[in-house]
């Protein structure tokens, strides 16, 4: 995954990482879940990235202003544990 990292940090220059976190996806993949901020705080960001069996990287990035993002976070918890990948 740290590959799959560097490459999407370097077209997003001005990222600022918050969190980094290791976890395991419903089907027992092992996925990094990483929350940031963009546009100078403006955008909060969550990225999760998986490296399936066959080596393909899955990435599901999502955004919210950055005040409402508290209201947001049972959500994206809900979507990123509850993803599966047939």
């Amino acid at each position: 995954t740290d590959l799959v990292v560097s490459v999407l940090y370097s077209v997003n220059p001005g990222i600022e990482v918050i969190s980094r976190t290791n976890v395991q996806t419903a089907q027992g993949l092992d996925a990094l879940r990483i929350e940031t901020l963009v546009f100078d705080g403006i955008v909060r960001g969550n990225r999760l990235i998986i490296i399936d069996e066959n080596k393909k990287a899955i990435n599901i990035t999502l955004t919210v202003a950055s005040e409402e993002y508290d209201g947001f976070v049972d959500l994206i918890d809900y979507i990123y544990e509850s993803f599966r990948s047939e």
